[in-house]
């Protein structure tokens, strides 16, 4: 068996991740999403975090601990890169309304930012990442049914 080259691996995963491009939205998805959209309000949303951060900081003590970790080093005044508020703006979608198509949406935006910051858990990225990861509504309802 030939083994594949780093180049044919990454164009495999691509055309994966373009066949679930596919997955079509509902009605009311394009209606939230048309109403949340983060073209034009980066700032907006940028705020929505910091407040957030500040109110996840506030009731730390109510998160599991692993979490509580993350809540705790990460800062409302960090430097959050446009990925940073494009994963939080995939997050409320999911929040909003736990759709199949945002839930997908905010999944393989959370794997690629874990993925592109695992090494470096002191960055806000990867904190962040990780405190959306725990609050994901979906996690929460899994857990809840289990």
């Amino acid at each position: 068996m030939e083994e594949k080259t780093l180049e044919e691996v990454e164009r495999d995963i691509q055309d994966i991740e373009d066949k679930e491009l596919d997955i079509k939205p509902e009605p009311e998805d394009l209606v939230l999403e048309k109403e949340m959209e983060l073209t034009g309000k980066e700032e907006e949303f940028l705020a929505k975090l910091r407040h957030e951060i500040r109110t996840w900081k506030a009731s730390v003590s109510e998160y599991v601990y692993n979490t509580q970790g993350y809540i705790r080093g990460i800062q409302e005044e960090d430097d959050f890169s446009q990925e940073d508020i494009e994963l939080f703006h995939a997050f409320l979608l999911v929040k909003d309304r736990s759709s199949y198509y945002f839930r997908t949406n905010f999944e393989k935006k959370l794997n690629k930012h874990l993925t592109k910051f695992d090494g470096k858990p002191e960055s806000a990225s990867y904190q962040l990442a990780r405190i959306l990861e725990s609050l994901n509504p979906t996690v929460a309802e899994s857990a809840m049914a289990a």
